[in-house]
Formats: C-alpha cells, structure tokens, sequence
C-alpha cells in the first residue's frame, strides 16, 4: 500500500543505477543560462545544498480550479522531503468555486480531516474546520510561503503565463524534493523580493521570463521555446537535475515516469460563434443488432447547420433532450424488483427510455446519414445514456426522470461546411410512442495558440478534453519518487496533423490515423530517451527517425538505434523479471495531449471509432510503429530480418491517469496515494456478513450477462471466484450458478449495491463506450406478456446512473466491447470515467469492440479466451493464484502482490506467450485494446497479502 500514514505500506524495490550523465563536473554546470549577463547561476551544489525549516504541515490542502497555479502552489505544501529522503505527504485536491465534485466531497467524507486547507476559492468543505487563503495567485503562493516556512535557502519562482507554466510543470516535482515554496509571479517586483528576503532566500529555480533572485537556476534557459515548444536541452536539464537531487540528496533510485501536457490549462479563445435551435416530435425506432451496441441506421428527423468558410479551428457544442415523463417503466422484471425493494413506481430509470444523435452529413440527400454503401460521412454518435436524465427533483437523481439528456462536445479541424444532426429514440413503455425533442447547437471560432515550433513560426489549435491533469503531475511524480516529462507539443493536434482535411479527432477520420500515430512517435521518442539516461543506453530522439526503420537495412545509419533500442527493451525486461523491479509509466492526460497509438484492426466504424487505440505502443520499449504490434527485436550481431515478424513485449507498466477534470483526477490520486486509510472507512450496502464481507476491501464481485459470446463466459467468473476465494475474498454466491450475478440478477436495479460492495469486480456483458447491458433477455418479455416491454436498456450501467454511484476504492475489468474508450470522447459521455468518478481506482476496459468465443470448445486453456483470459491472467497477478486446467484446480501463480501496470503489462506478456499473436485477428485486438484507467503503481489490497 502507498499511503504515508500506515506503517504497512509496500515498498517496491529500487533500482540500482550508476550514475552515468551526472559526472563530478556536473555541480559546476552552468544551469542559469539566457537571461542577462548580472544574473548570478546557480549550480547543481547549491541545489543539492537547500535548507529550510517549516512552520506547519497542512492534514490536507484543497486549491481552487479557477487557476492551475494554486494546485502548484500547493504541492509542495502538500507533500515534502526531508534530507533524509524520508517523505512527508497529505492529500493535495482540487476543488472547483462553483461546485465541488462529488469525488472530491467523497473522499473528504472518507479522510475525515479535522481541519482544510483551502488556496483560493472554492465551493463548501462537506468536513472539517476550513482554513482559507484567498486572493490571486500570486498573493496566495507569498501568503503560502510566510504561514508555512520559516526559513528557504531556495524558492521556485513561476511566471504567470502558459509559458511560465509549461516550465514550471517540467521542474514541479524538484519544489517537493526539496522541500521550497512556489511563488506565481507577474514580476519579480519589491512585494516578491520582501517575501523571499524574509524567508532567506538565497538562490530561485524561475520557470518562464521574470526575474530571478540570488543565484538563479533558469528555465528555459535556452532559445527555441514557446508557448507551444520545449526544445529538448532544455527537457534534458531538467530531467538531469531532478535526478541528481533524488539519487543524491533523498538517497533512492528512479522506478517512476510521469507524462503530461501543460497545454490542458490552456483557456480556448472564442472568436466568434453561430448557434442553430431545432426542435419537434420524434417516434420510437429500432434499436442495435444486440444489447449494448450503437443502434441501426437513424430514421428520426434530421437537421442542417453548417460551419461557416475560414472557421478552420472550430468546437462544436451539442445539447440534446427529450421529453421522458410518460414512461411507466413496465416489465415483467423490473416489476418484480421494484416489488422486493419497496418501490412501486415506474419510469425512465427503469425502462430506458433514451435519445441518440448522429452528426454528419447526409450527403445523398436520402434523409439518413448512414455511411455503409453511401458518399455520407458519419462524424460521431452518442446519446443519452453517455449523460443523464434532468429529474423532477434537480437535486435528486434518483427522481422520476422528465428529460433524456445528451450533452458533448467535439473538436472539429478542417471541416468547414454543411454538416447534419440526426436524432433517434427508444422508448419501450411511452404508449404513444411519441415525444418532444430539442436540440441546441453552438459552433465556436476558435483562436490557435501561436508561436516558433521546432525553430519555425506556426500555429496550433489546442483542443483539452480533460481539462487541467497537468497541474496535479507534479504531486503525483513527486509522491511516486519519479521523474515529469512535459512538453506542449505531445499534443495530438500538432502542427504537422492540421493540415489533415477533417482531422478532428482520428477515431473519426480514417485518413487521420497516420498523422496520429506520428504524435505518440513523438512522445515514445522522447520517453525511450528518458529510459536510455536511467539505463545508461544512448537512445537520443534527435539521431534517429522511426520512419526509416521500415526497411533499414543491416550496416545502414538506422542499425545502431535499432540495436539500442533492443537492448534497452532487453534492460528493462531483466530489471523485472531478472530483478524484480518494476518499473510503471503514468501518462496524465487526455488523448488529444497525450496521444494513443492506433494499431490496424479489422474492426472499426464511425459508431464504435477507427483504428484500434491503445496505450501499448509506450509499454513495448522496442516497439515497430511500422509492424505493429510486433517488436524491432533485432540482435546486436544478425541483420534485422524483414520477412519475419517478432512478438510483442512488454517490459514497463503503463496506466491512464484520467478523469473528467483536475478535480476527479486529484481525487482518483488521492485515493491511490492514501488508499490505506480511506479502504478501511468504505461500507456497501451489503457489507454484512450476508451476502459480501462486513469489510468492503475483502469482497469480491463478479455480474454475467447473456447473448453469446457473453454467456460462455461463466466459465471463466466461476475460475474468478475460487481464485479469490483462494486469496481470501467473500465472493457473492446468491444465484444458482455460484459465481456472482448473471442475467436478471445482474441489472442495475438488482445489483449495484454489491459493486458498491467490492474491491474486485469481474464482469462480461455487451457494452459500448457509455454503457453495458447486462439484462438482454427482458427484450423478449414484451413477447409473452402484453403488459411487458422490452426494456433491457433500462438495466444497464450507464454514464447517465453510474455517475451517481459510491463505490469503493475498487479495482474492476470489464469484458465488454468499447466500454475503455476515451479517444475523441467528452469525458462525461465515457463509462471508464464515470466508474473513476463514482470512487473506483481502477477500470481496464477495451477501446472498441471486443472478441468473444461463440461456443465452448475445450482447449488447453479450459475455453479460457479473449478478454476474459487476459482477466483470469491479470488477476491472478494480484491474487497470487490461477486456475490451472491440467490438475482442475487452483493453483499459486508466479507472480502477486504487483502494481496495476505490471499486473496488467505481464497478463498481456502471459497472453501473447500462450495464444501468439495473429497479424490484426481477435489476439492481436485483445493484447493492444484493454488499457488501464489509474495510477499503473497503485497496488491494491489482497487479504492473503495486507489482510
């Protein structure tokens, strides 16, 4: 466990690494460069030398949303280093001023501090006495520094700017290192330089273009960078530095890689802006070919609205309702819950009733944007269930729905012209069959931010969808010991992909895929790099090009990067499995700042999204972008072979940090961080010794749903629970099969207080990125009685119902098709993170759809396939025990107790070894589609090894 107040945390164990970069010479490196000849520079000696002396240490801090800078401010306030690398840590959250985030209330609720700290404003503290710093940041970070310092040799001073912040998020770990206050200044006038005189200061670390103090340790402190830059050198000087002080002065290795974006803070300027109102009658139509999937072709009423000529860079605000309060909700089985729990009434909640709406253009004319066999173009599809309903009582979900609810918002490069919206409803128990619809549409110009990229003038859109993760990296790295790599040109949406006609998202554009992959290049470039400084392997992104590996031949330029590159996969391999040591890479941000890699698939539409989006590709060291999703595996001594191919491995953790917002990602990063505490104030509503353990963190879980490929899946939850059971959990055993919940049982309404009951949760049904239907057969109750409806949309686990759950810090896989996708997506509209917002820590789902087994056909493996293996594989990484066909039983495994990442990287490994990979078939999309939600390094609890 990681949380600082429990003396039973796990420890990983650390890397021994010899200090290759940082040479004696090094403390008398000129690390002040570029801003004026009487500035003093400090060297790496007076970093390494920093004193200071506290006047307080917060129980917890809460900095407001309104400005990035106050969860800056509060890092180090929050969490801090001793000279003997002994760490001092509260929670850091943040808070927005409007309305708090039910994950942040939530886990305020579960710490119970006495008192918060807040830094700015924010919205009320549900707990505990609250102590508030108001005022601009920069008055906040000088009041920050005089209440909780007495005494700095050094201090970070952060110029108020996106450029100041793009430097400030590279070195934000080093203030929590060495434990300084962070100042947000405009300038570096008398008031700052009283705060700092006070203090003692003797030399800054400034971040951007002010003015420093004492001696001067200054970044950029080269030429090249921008608001939409950071050159390398300087990438590299902060990397340096920050590693020196860890292995130097706290005495640890390195076994931690955080990845951010500081372009997430940046506010989107609208320039100009034209909206389109529609509204009318809308009638039921049919649903999809299966529960959980996108439904057929629209039929519904269609409406054109256009993005004006010039409008290059736009954003498209979508805002969807209809009209629900006629639904009665009837059904054989929903009546008979409603029955059992008490509850009489009938409505949306549990029939279903929903609206969907495709964007495109029906370029036919035929009245339907339906792109199979047609010149139309279908943009996105989405609906209601990716939402919410608006509920008689505003203040209470769970009141009778009055309007289906759709709401997102999407990035649109290029696509100047008439586009077209095209509703469709379902509504099962409405009588008529009829309800009223509107449909609000805002098209915003949208201003690019400018400035020199790679050395030339250019301009960039910036396009966050989770909108400031970046100003919590530097906690979280810091927390985790490790090293930040933050650069604003990770962005998808660089100049280089803009020049894509359509390009808004590639999940949307086939023609966009290539230019995606080029940006995740970038980013694993320079995270290869990173891993070479640690390893002591020269793998610089500037003297080598992926492009050319595709048929370098043996002796040319490329062989000796490929040769590298090998060997620093071959490095990190042994660092685990030689060494046992794991290594976890956290990438904090969305895909439009971070990057997926889009392997080729069969699958893929514009429903469920091209390509096959993976975070993979930064998890295989020596990956080849060029034959994916086979490795370079080139030994030192043979010409690379083109004419075979070489199986993936994996050999670094990898996980999304991600959430809505800053606010739910600070709270998915607390509940990693001090999951010690809070896992043991959790209770369900079947915590009683009944059904599931009185211990919510000893519980297990498992729901089945029905249709094949889903229902072969009861062999594999049956090998779940007796693996946890062999772990120690209490599994659910309450229907006849003995695994968990299949069928009805597993509709919402039935079974999701024992979720909110589980620490680990297995489940399998149809699903897609908003939803998964476990209920399929009550579409056939409408055949056999005349006052039932098929309504099994009515018991799915939905954005619209799951947001309002409250789960434990709980750890869930779901083998489901596209229920992990959040590429091109609003994050409210995706499933993955309304589980992470509702208090989970960790979701593994798969990006589009995914394989299943159509009848039991008994092979080595006991049927054991697909998502549903790399499940049991995963599992068993944490459980310590697999099932093992040959012997019928449960046996230990190799491997337990590990991270998140690395129980998910050697499940994938497990895979590939037992089923080989298959050039693009279903093997191919299992390995590279499930991708984990949540800090890879979270380790959560198993009783056989905390309990």
């Amino acid at each position: 466990m990681t949380d600082e107040r429990s003396m039973g945390m796990k420890r990983i164990a650390t890397i021994a690494i010899v200090l290759v970069l940082l040479v004696a010479g090094l403390s008398m490196l000129d690390l002040g460069a570029g801003h004026g000849r009487s500035e003093r520079k400090a060297t790496l000696d007076d970093i390494l030398g920093q004193e200071s002396v506290r006047a307080g240490h917060p129980e917890i801090v809460v900095a407001s949303s309104s400005e990035p800078y106050y969860a800056l401010i509060g890092t180090p306030l929050a969490l801090w280093y001793d000279t003997s690398g002994e760490k001092m840590a509260s929670p850091l959250l943040v808070g927005a001023p409007d309305e708090m985030s039910s994950a942040i209330e939530r886990f305020l609720l579960m710490y119970d501090p006495e008192q918060v700290l807040v830094l700015g404003d924010v919205a009320d503290i549900p707990v505990g006495q609250k102590v508030q710093i108001q005022g601009e940041p920069q008055e906040v970070s000088i009041e920050v520094a005089r209440s909780y310092w007495i005494s700095s040799r050094g201090a970070m001073l952060v110029e108020m700017s996106q450029f100041g912040y793009n430097m400030a998020t590279m070195v934000m770990p080093l203030a929590s290192y060495l434990d300084m206050p962070v100042l947000v200044v405009r300038s570096t006038d008398g008031f700052v330089k009283d705060a700092l005189r006070q203090l003692g200061v003797e030399f800054t670390i400034v971040c951007g273009n002010v003015g420093g103090y004492g001696k001067v340790m200054r970044f950029p402190g080269g030429s090249g960078n921008s608001e939409i830059y950071t050159d390398l050198d300087t990438a590299a000087r902060a990397i340096e530095v920050t590693r020196a002080v860890i292995e130097q002065r706290l005495g640890r290795s390195v076994d931690y890689l955080a990845v951010a974006n500081p372009l997430d803070v940046h506010r989107q300027q609208v320039i100009d802006r034209r909206t389109f109102n529609f509204s009318g009658v809308i009638g039921d139509s049919s649903s999809g070919n299966y529960p959980g999937a996108a439904p057929n072709a629209p039929d519904g009423p269609i409406h054109r609205f256009e993005i004006p000529t010039g409008w290059r860079y736009a954003l498209l605000k979508v805002d969807a309702k209809m009209d629900v309060s006629k639904a009665d909700g009837r059904s054989i089985y929903t009546l008979d819950i409603l029955a059992r729990d008490g509850r009489v009434e009938g409505n949306a909640h549990y029939s279903g009733e929903r609206i969907y709406v495709y964007i495109g253009l029906d370029a036919d004319g035929d009245g339907a944007i339906d792109p199979h066999g047609s010149e139309d173009m279908l943009y996105f599809f989405g609906g209601s269930p990716g939402y919410g309903y608006i509920t008689e009582q505003p203040d209470d979900p769970d009141s009778k729905p009055i309007w289906a609810h759709f709401y997102t918002e999407l990035a649109m490069v290029n696509s100047e012209g008439p586009m077209d919206i095209q509703g469709l409803a379902r509504l099962p128990t409405d009588d008529d069959g009829e309800a009223e619809y509107t449909i609000d549409i805002s098209v915003e110009r949208i201003a690019p931010l400018e400035g020199h990229y790679a050395g030339a003038p250019a301009e960039m859109p910036v396009y966050p969808l989770m909108r400031g993760l970046s100003s919590m990296a530097g906690y979280l790295t810091a927390y985790r010991c490790g090293l930040l790599l933050a650069k604003p040109q990770y962005a998808l949406h660089s100049p280089g992909y803009i020049g894509c006609k359509g390009c808004g998202v590639p999940a949307a554009n086939e023609n966009a895929l290539d230019e995606a992959n080029r940006s995740a290049i970038h980013v694993k470039k320079d995270i290869n790099w990173l891993l070479g400084l640690l390893a002591g392997i020269d793998v610089d992104p500037r003297e080598y090009d992926y492009v050319d590996y595709d048929h370098a031949p043996a002796g040319s330029e490329e062989q000796p990067q490929i040769d590298a590159l090998v060997d620093l996969a071959a490095y990190y391999q042994d660092l685990f499995y030689g060494n046992g040591t794991e290594f976890n890479i956290a990438l904090v941000g969305d895909t439009n700042m971070i990057p997926q890699y889009y392997y080729a698939s069969g699958q893929g539409d514009p429903t469920e999204g091209f390509g096959m989006p993976s975070d993979n590709f930064y998890s295989s060291i020596d990956a080849d972008p060029f034959d994916p999703p086979y490795d370079l595996r080139v030994p030192n001594d043979v010409p690379y072979d083109y004419a075979q191919n070489y199986d993936p491995d994996y050999e670094v953790g990898i996980g999304r940090v991600d959430g809505w917002d800053a606010q739910d990602v600070s709270a998915l990063i607390a509940r990693s961080a001090f999951y010690d505490v809070i896992s043991g104030a959790h209770r369900g509503g079947v915590n009683d010794g009944v059904v599931l353990s009185q211990n919510w963190k000893d519980s297990a879980y498992t729901t089945l749903g029905t249709i094949p490929p889903v229902e072969v899946a009861k062999l594999d939850l049956l090998k779940f629970r007796e693996m946890a059971r062999a772990a120690g959990f209490w599994t659910a055993t309450d229907d006849d099969a003995g695994v968990g919940d299949d069928n009805q049982k597993s509709r919402r309404q039935y079974s999701q207080t024992k979720y909110e009951s589980a620490n680990f949760i297995f489940f399998c049904a149809h699903g897609f990125y908003y939803w998964y239907v476990p209920t399929a057969q009550e579409g056939l109750d409408g055949v056999n009685d005349p006052l039932s409806k098929p309504t099994y949309g009515g018991g799915a686990y939905d954005v619209a119902h799951v947001r309002y759950m409250d789960f434990g810090p709980s750890v869930i896989f779901g083998s489901s098709c596209v229920t992990g996708r959040i590429d091109g997506l609003y994050p409210i509209n995706a499933l993955s993170l309304a589980f992470l917002h509702a208090g989970m820590n960790a979701y593994v789902g798969a990006t589009r759809m995914s394989w299943g087994t159509i009848v039991p056909v008994p092979d080595t493996d006991s049927d054991s396939t697909f998502g549903d293996y790399l499940a049991l594989c995963m599992y068993g990484n944490l459980l310590g025990y697999i099932y093992d066909k040959t012997n019928d039983q449960i046996v230990r495994n190799n491997l337990e107790d590990l991270s998140m990442g690395f129980a998910l990287m050697d499940a994938k490994n497990k895979y590939i070894r037992d089923k080989g990979t298959d050039g693009g078939g279903p093997n191919d999309d299992t390995i590279n589609e499930f991708i984990l939600h949540g800090d890879p390094a979270f380790n959560p609890y198993e009783p056989n090894h905390e309990g």
